[in-house]
């Protein structure tokens, strides 16, 4: 007999111990939906932020590339603007006996100073 009491107290602890054990899966499975629903509100919102710094990210890419463009032709630009340079001092430094123009220049005022002097001395 003390056996049977033994044997009802064990069912009856081991019906409370299943109906705890469905209470607390129920509860987990409560706690799992929060945490699910949680989860989703949080992808629904972070879409739109990482669309948004996609498209800086975009822009910002563009105006760099804008910007090394027109760096680019600036830089092109001043190498052209110094290899002229260089070159117009190159001839200067040179002489001006390589320049046709300035040499007919000089022979036209070396000729009219000589026309100049030529008539002074015929008038006198």
């Amino acid at each position: 007999m003390l056996i049977e009491i033994l044997i009802i107290i064990a069912l009856i602890l081991v019906s409370a111990l299943i109906v705890f054990c469905f209470v607390t899966l129920k509860k987990l499975n409560r706690s799992i939906d929060v945490l699910s629903a949680d989860v989703h509100r949080l992808i629904d919102s972070t879409i739109p932020v990482l669309d948004n710094l996609n498209e800086a990210s975009n822009k910002i890419a563009k105006v760099a590339n804008d910007a090394e463009s027109h760096m680019n032709e600036l830089n092109e630009f001043i190498s052209n603007a110094r290899y002229k340079l260089n070159t117009f001092s190159a001839r200067f430094k040179e002489g001006t006996d390589q320049n046709p123009v300035i040499n007919l220049i000089k022979n036209l005022s070396a000729l009219s100073k000589g026309i100049s002097a030529f008539w002074e001395k015929y008038k006198s």
